[in-house]
């Protein structure tokens, strides 16, 4: 317990540290600059599925299975993964040589690579293997930490996209230095690789991938194609408002991190208890889902203009056809987390594969002709696919969906939203309409929560 406890406090620091600096680089370096970091980021992404995440899955179980051959098991898999990043690198100098005529977007597409080798060198895996979870998460906290004073005394104007390039790369470093002090520190040494594991990490990890490359296809192909048809400016627009959407998408992923052992223990126990448990969670999901969805749609254009200024004011209605989504995104996370709990692995692979496809598909053919509009359509719409497409599994597992309870929390929603289109309600401060929003949302549902908290309480 101690251990999630640690975890969620660690991913929540982080998330803080991250919002607190959200919009600073994107205000300092501008539109084009910001979209132009992100088409590199994109890119080195894409480099990166050379270096096959699938390895260092099967690296943590190999280890958690058998601790003694943690320090062979690290040696070799990172020797694979940096001999990887080097052709990965010689790639994007490739690409960057042959396709790239800025000598600005040269360096930064150069230095957002060097990332390829301190992620192959990274050990947060070997420590999970080691049955020290708590210790990634707070790695990743210090790496944040590092990356937001580094940004904020070295990064002040347009000029420095450079040095915020830079960035990344140093913290990791930094960071890595530390993550090995303690893997030495554990009695673990890293041994010379042994050719015998690394064929068979391969070997066993053919499945996860393909998984992992198609996750990471799917979920930077609107980046690419945005670049390469609208420019970097629109691209910067873009990114402003899906920077927020995945920070408001990682509130279910938190949650999910603090239910999914109890409803796991449920399901070895008892499992009609577990069935319960996981519809009042899908219940508090969709509360939270249509409550947080249209009060981020009710003042979209005041959370983009003040989280990124004036310049960004066209982030604000990608950001509203975005929020759409995210109540599928809840529904999503709730459902994903609950199957996990009942070992439906199957399913969720099913559900990845399925909107990493569709992401492609669709930004290939609606990105050219209906441009930022046709690509914040497309996020709003993979969620909603991977939702019904687990749909089906969800209600033979748990025993159905009571569609009802949806109503009241949604009828709050369109509420809100209704009241903040009034023009009398916009003369209102922004606090005053933030706390009336949660008065008439609380109203609303107040009863399904007080059910939950009790049922939790007695737990």
């Amino acid at each position: 317990m101690s251990s999630i406890f640690s975890v969620g406090v660690a991913t929540l620091l982080t998330k803080l540290v991250g919002l607190i600096v959200l919009g600073y680089p994107a205000r300092i370096l501008g539109p084009e600059n910001y979209g132009l970091y992100s088409f590199a980021i994109s890119v080195t992404a894409y480099a990166n599925i050379c270096l096959v995440s699938g390895l260092t899955v099967w690296g943590t179980r190999h280890i958690a299975q058998n601790k003694a051959v943690a320090g062979e098991t690290v040696g070799s898999i990172n020797f694979v993964r940096l001999s990887l990043a080097i052709f990965s690198y010689l790639v994007i100098y490739i690409f960057v040589a042959t396709h790239i005529t800025d000598s600005i977007e040269k360096y930064v597409l150069l230095i957002c690579g060097l990332t390829l080798f301190t992620n192959a060198l990274s050990i947060d895996w070997a420590l999970n293997g080691l049955e020290k979870v708590s210790l990634p998460p707070w790695l990743n906290f210090i790496n944040t930490l590092l990356a937001t004073v580094f940004l904020l005394v070295f990064v002040g104007a347009p000029d420095d996209i450079i040095i915020y390039s830079l960035i990344a790369p140093v913290a990791t470093v930094l960071v890595t230095f530390i993550s090995y002090y303690l893997i030495w520190n554990s009695g673990v040494r890293v041994l010379s690789p042994s050719a015998n594991i690394a064929f068979e990490a391969i070997k066993q990890s053919k499945l996860l991938i393909l998984i992992f490359s198609l996750i990471t296809v799917g979920h930077y192909a609107a980046n690419i194609l945005i670049k390469n048809n609208l420019g970097s400016v629109s691209l910067g627009i873009f990114m402003a408002a899906y920077y927020l959407f995945e920070l408001t998408s990682s509130i279910p992923s938190l949650i999910g991190t603090i239910v999914f052992p109890r409803i796991s223990r449920y399901v070895a126990t008892d499992v009609n208890k577990a069935i319960l448990v996981a519809k009042k969670l899908s219940q508090i999901y969709m509360i939270l889902g249509f409550a947080i969805v249209s009060i981020l749609y009710a003042e979209a254009e005041f959370i983009i203009g003040f989280v990124y200024g004036e310049q960004y004011a066209e982030s604000a209605n990608l950001f509203k056809i975005m929020c759409l989504g995210l109540v599928f995104n809840f529904a999503l996370c709730s459902y994903t987390n609950i199957l996990m709990a009942f070992s439906e692995d199957k399913t969720i692979l099913f559900v990845t594969l399925t909107s990493s496809i569709l992401a492609v598909i669709l930004g290939v053919t609606i990105i050219p002709i209906y441009g930022l509009t046709g690509a914040a359509v497309i996020i709003a719409v993979i969620d909603a696919v991977g939702w019904f497409v687990c749909l089906g599994k969800y209600r033979s597992v748990i025993g159905g969906v009571n569609f009802k309870k949806w109503t009241q929390p949604a009828f709050g929603g369109l509420l809100v939203i209704a009241l903040s289109m009034l023009d009398t309600f916009s003369h209102i401060h922004v606090v005053c309409r933030v706390v009336l929003y949660f008065l008439i949302l609380f109203s609303i549902s107040y009863r399904d929560l007080i059910e939950v908290f009790n049922m939790a309480k007695h737990e």
